[in-house]
């Protein structure tokens, strides 16, 4: 009864005035408004429309044992268990099932359950040209619908949900609106209303500003070709250690992401040039391009999330930066064993709680959204006298005690001296000799193939850097041409010889002599087959 004056009221009031849509004053004249306007902003795409997701009965056998017979005449199924699709109505005002492909709708996740886009329609008037002239007549016509389904119970016992669907379109901002309004009725009795607005640019490159974005598109296009290609060179070089590198496959996931976006964008595009936006006496369906428009976005957010996570790549190079980002890693790798011992604390609570009173707590009702409560909870605290009292008096305060004393005084605390003895390690193992090899393999990393005098020179240059670094007198400076060229000028300038380095770095550059001499000898034994040559005898 309250959805059926919801409609008649606050919904019919909106969309279809009985005064007509308004009017605005133009110098002395005074022009009224398009019908079908909303809020005097929006305009109504095509027209409003009611759809219904019903379910079928199932025998209630397994039921009544235990029982009289005849105590429960009729059980019900979810619609995600069996979809009922068979017509129902009176003989004059019958409806039938429609698919997701004769309405373009799409599957729908509520609160109580998911809903497919099928069912049963009930459209709403179209708005007719005449502004003030057939205003009354169009609520009316509209107003006799909601009757006429209110009489009918066009809503009864197998209805699982009822959706009120319609489209805007902001001509100001040259948006479009889909709007999904949803009261959902689950087999547990009751109602749960809900909504799912969407805001989707399906005009593009109408404005200046969308142009300058169509050229930034197209550049942005071009650098990802160029990117991708890059990163497979790089992935057959290395092969596995190419994997290695958290970096790495930070690029791979955003050459994927990307190459899903650009899908993406094709299909709302051909989905969109589909729809007629011109139709005024039907439902204009925008859910699917509006479905895929928002997994577009959801993508895009996390490639903008790994790209911003690559930036720390680049920022190495400075040695503040690069020191603290090796300081994070180690902290992390320290922890892992506590973050084991936390999710299986956590999960325990999650446990406990959801079968002691999850029934009646919205924060418990599936085992998932107890673990992210007390997940949340473990690190923004709780209020223990509301929140775990009211679900219950007894077990709920005993867990929220545990939890407090266990999560609280001595997880939280053991997480804290495991980071202060992190950063300690952290600390002195992130100390000049990883600076300078960290240094040393961001030039060499992407080398490839380079001569012997190449690497060597790079070498020179990164332990007089080392020496002038250990000596704070100049920072380090690395990077492509330039280091190589200061090296050739330190070769002929300076006696490497005499230079007091690092054990540890040069270590490292003792390893990279014995990998050029094992390339070198793996590249003979290739063209000679493994043969021993007499030299001179080898052209």
């Amino acid at each position: 009864e309250e959805f059926y004056m919801w409609l008649q009221g606050p919904f019919l009031g909106s969309l279809y005035p009985p005064d007509g849509p308004g009017s605005y004053w133009v110098g002395d004249t005074q022009v009224p408004r398009q019908p079908g306007m909303l809020n005097d902003q929006s305009r109504v795409i095509g027209v409003p429309r009611l759809r219904q997701v019903r379910s079928n009965t199932r025998s209630c056998d397994d039921l009544r044992y235990g029982f009289r017979s005849g105590l429960v005449d009729v059980c019900l199924a979810t619609a995600e268990e069996s979809e009922d699709k068979s017509p129902f109505g009176p003989a004059s005002q019958r409806y039938e099932w429609q698919s997701e492909s004769e309405l373009g709708g799409t599957w729908t996740w509520g609160r109580a359950g998911w809903y497919p886009g099928s069912g049963y329609v009930q459209d709403f008037p179209s708005f007719s040209a005449d502004a003030s002239a057939v205003a009354s007549s169009i609520n009316k016509n509209a107003s006799d619908i909601v009757s006429s389904l209110q009489a009918m119970e066009w809503i009864d016992l197998k209805t699982r949900a009822v959706f009120v669907e319609f489209n805007l379109f902001n001509a100001n901002q040259n948006h479009f609106l889909s709007v999904s309004m949803m009261l959902e009725l689950p087999t547990v009795g009751g109602a749960v209303a809900s909504y799912d607005f969407h805001v989707v640019p399906l005009r593009r490159y109408v404005t200046t500003g969308q142009i300058a974005v169509a050229v930034l598109e197209l550049v942005i296009f071009l650098y990802m070709i160029g990117h991708i290609a890059d990163e497979m060179r790089s992935l057959s070089r290395d092969r596995m250690a190419y994997f290695s590198s958290v970096y790495n496959l930070l690029d791979l996931a955003m050459a994927a992401l990307w190459v899903v976006i650009v899908v993406l964008y094709v299909v709302t595009t051909i989905e969109s040039s589909q729809a007629d936006f011109t139709a005024s006496d039907k439902y204009v369906d925008l859910g699917r391009v509006t479905r895929w428009t928002v997994v577009q976005s959801q993508v895009m957010s996390v490639m903008i999330l790994c790209a911003w996570l690559k930036a720390m790549d680049f920022l190495s190079v400075f040695r503040s930066v690069s020191r603290l980002v090796v300081m994070i890693e180690m902290m992390l790798r320290e922890m892992a064993s506590f973050f084991v011992v936390l999710f299986v604390v956590l999960a325990a609570f999650a446990s406990a709680e959801f079968v002691a009173y999850g029934y009646k707590d919205e924060n418990s009702q599936t085992w998932l959204y107890s673990l992210l409560w007390r997940f949340s909870g473990a690190f923004s605290g709780a209020a223990l006298s509301d929140d775990f009292t009211q679900r219950n008096r007894v077990m709920g305060t005993f867990y929220g005690l545990l939890f407090v004393l266990s999560i609280g005084l001595l997880l939280l605390n053991l997480v804290i001296a495991i980071m202060a003895t992190a950063y300690e390690k952290a600390l002195s193992d992130s100390g000049e000799a990883y600076w300078a090899r960290r240094q040393y393999l961001m030039i060499i990393r992407d080398g490839g193939e380079r001569s012997d005098h190449v690497m060597q020179a790079i070498e020179q240059y990164l332990v007089l850097a080392y020496f002038l670094i250990d000596r704070h007198v100049v920072p380090l400076v690395t990077g492509g041409v330039g280091a190589v060229s200061t090296a050739y000028k330190i070769r002929t300038d300076l006696n490497i010889a005499d230079v007091r380095v690092d054990p540890l770095f040069a270590k490292v550059v003792e390893f990279n002599h014995k990998r050029m001499e094992r390339k070198d000898k793996k590249k003979d034994n290739k063209r000679t087959g493994g043969k021993d040559v007499v030299p001179g005898t080898l052209e």
